[in-house]
């Protein structure tokens, strides 16, 4: 997200179909450290100011209620429900520690430019009697502090729902560094942005390694045998992030999960998985819809189809160390998926 110089803040504050981030040390909104706070740490405040175009909802009906989930590192936070409007007020902060090697080391603003993991952002919709519905995702790269220390980001957050003309809306944030660099501290925007340039590089060229061999493999899998033709194998897979790009290789889904702060054993993880409700997605005349949500979106929900259960309980034993695999196939209601543990 580029970073646009002050004397364009109100231009920008008008045109909400764009997401950018803006630097926020003329802003009039402070924020005051909490005091419980380790001076010797280095925190992330993320602040949801709230909601605008959100044209979906201009005549909202009576029990519709908007709702966003935060997710960064190790921790996952989530809104008060709010009334589904056109524009919607949130004002809610929450904070994120830095933890370097052991958690105790501190990071400098070098390291901290090398950890390439986005705020996480899940929009949902709640309705009476009905479960959690993922409107749209977003992912924020925070990185722009770390020459600034304080920006604000207007997000364009795009729809789940390959259906839905245009994008959702807009969410407005606000980012603090605690405590700020000091600016002897402070890097150069050429040197973020560069960071930046090279991990998409790195991931479109690993993308296109995978497109190669993965034609290749699918080539001389179809040879073995004339019944592999007809086999269900699934090399992409329908996701969630409209952003970056809807069709993900599926093995880009399996990440270790360490969860051992709150899960025991890989007993306990699988007893977990089981306890989140079951609901396939369908579309009209009960056909299924096949979307592979983030662990993010899947947990701020609250339930999802087994494709969902299968990533998140396959993540949660590679983290406890065991050798395990997604496995898809089908069964008497259609595509299914389970988890083979070696």
């Amino acid at each position: 997200m580029p970073i646009k110089k002050k004397s364009q803040v109100a231009a920008q504050n008008a045109e909400l179909s764009q997401s950018d981030s803006l630097p926020r040390s003329g802003s009039k909104k402070s924020f005051k450290t909490p005091k419980a706070l380790d001076p010797n740490k280095r925190y992330l405040s993320f602040n949801i100011a709230g909601a605008r175009a959100f044209v979906d909802f201009v005549n909202p009906r009576d029990d519709e209620y908007l709702s966003v989930a935060v997710s960064f590192l190790k921790n996952r936070f989530h809104t008060k429900h709010a009334r589904a409007a056109c524009e919607v007020s949130f004002d809610e902060t929450f904070i994120f520690e830095f933890e370097g090697e052991h958690g105790s080391a501190k990071f400098d603003s070098a390291l901290m430019m090398k950890l390439n993991q986005p705020v996480h952002l899940t929009i949902l919709r709640h309705r009476r009697n009905e479960k959690a519905v993922v409107l749209g995702t977003k992912n924020v790269d925070w990185r722009s502090l770390l020459y600034c220390n304080s920006v604000e980001i207007n997000a364009e957050i795009q729809p789940v729902d390959m259906t839905h003309k245009g994008s959702l809306g807009v969410i407005l944030l606000n980012l603090d560094l605690i405590p700020n660099l000091l600016k002897s501290e402070l890097l150069n925007e050429d040197q973020v942005v560069k960071q930046q340039e090279l991990e998409k590089k790195f991931d479109a060229d690993t993308l296109q390694k995978f497109l190669e061999y993965s034609n290749q493999w699918w080539s001389e899998f179809k040879e073995v045998r004339p019944s592999h033709k007809q086999r269900l194998v699934k090399i992409f897979a329908e996701t969630d992030d409209r952003e970056a790009s809807v069709y993900k290789p599926t093995v880009s889904l399996i990440q270790p999960m360490f969860a051992d702060r709150i899960l025991d054993s890989p007993l306990h993880a699988a007893r977990f998985v089981s306890l989140i409700p079951f609901q396939r997605l369908e579309a009209p005349g009960a056909e299924k819809v096949e979307v592979w949500h983030s662990m993010q979106a899947f947990l701020a929900r609250g339930c999802g189809d087994s494709e969902d259960h299968a990533v998140l309980l396959c993540n949660l034993l590679i983290g406890f160390g065991l050798d395990a695999y997604v496995c898809v196939g089908t069964n008497g209601e259609g595509s299914h998926a389970w988890v083979l543990q070696r």
